[in-house]
């Protein structure tokens, strides 16, 4: 059986003892140590979250702002081009302008010839109804 005696009172003084003793030296800063890498990682947990969140927002800026970029350099694309449409259309214009003038100019310059060649014709027509003439008839007229 069991006997109660002092070695039992020994043995639970040394149980405590021994409790106590390991407790100060080993469980207490181990806890200590425990805690501090606890709330070490969620230190840096935290510091990824909020990493994480600047990443986001500085992504999202990015992605808006070439949005807007592609947004204004297809406006300055369309307006280039309705200015080159517009320029194009100023040098045709100008150009038909100068084709229709340079007609105008051959035409006059040719129906100037033709009134030239036809007075100088209808003198020579004369001329030669008169010498036909003549030489059908056998004189002189």
């Amino acid at each position: 059986m069991l006997d109660i005696n002092i070695t039992l009172w020994v043995q639970m003084i040394n149980f405590l003892l021994l409790i106590f003793i390991l407790n100060a030296i080993l469980y207490r800063p181990i806890r200590k140590i425990l805690a501090e890498r606890k709330e070490k990682v969620d230190g840096l947990t935290g510091d990824i979250e909020s990493s994480q969140e600047k990443r986001a927002g500085a992504l999202a800026d990015f992605e808006h702002n070439i949005a807007r970029a592609r947004k204004d350099g297809y406006e300055k694309l369309q307006e280039l081009k309705e200015e080159g449409y517009a320029r194009e259309r100023e040098i045709i214009e100008g150009e038909n302008k100068k084709s229709e003038q340079w007609l105008k100019d051959i035409i006059a310059a040719i129906k100037k010839d033709m009134d030239v060649a036809r007075s100088q014709l209808s003198e020579q027509v004369k001329a030669f109804s008169v010498e036909v003439t003549e030489k059908i008839l056998g004189r002189s007229i």
